[in-house]
């Protein structure tokens, strides 16, 4: 998924938000349809969820659902 300028300022936003232990919640929709349910974390943290989707912060332009 690509973000422009608009998109990458309000995830920064998000960014000092994120727990790194909890996470910050996320949700991708397209349409009335939630495609992705899942958790931002920062890069350092330790905790990685293997039965949901995240994202790792700091981010460019692009970000990769794992």
């Amino acid at each position: 998924m690509r973000l422009n300028a608009d998109g990458i300022a309000k995830f920064k936003v998000l960014e000092n938000k994120t727990d790194s232990a909890h996470g910050f919640p996320f949700i991708v929709i397209v349409g009335n349809l939630k495609i992705y349910i899942g958790n931002i974390f920062q890069k350092y943290s330790s905790y990685m969820p293997g039965d949901h989707p995240y994202l790792l912060t700091p981010l460019d332009n692009n970000l990769k659902i794992s």
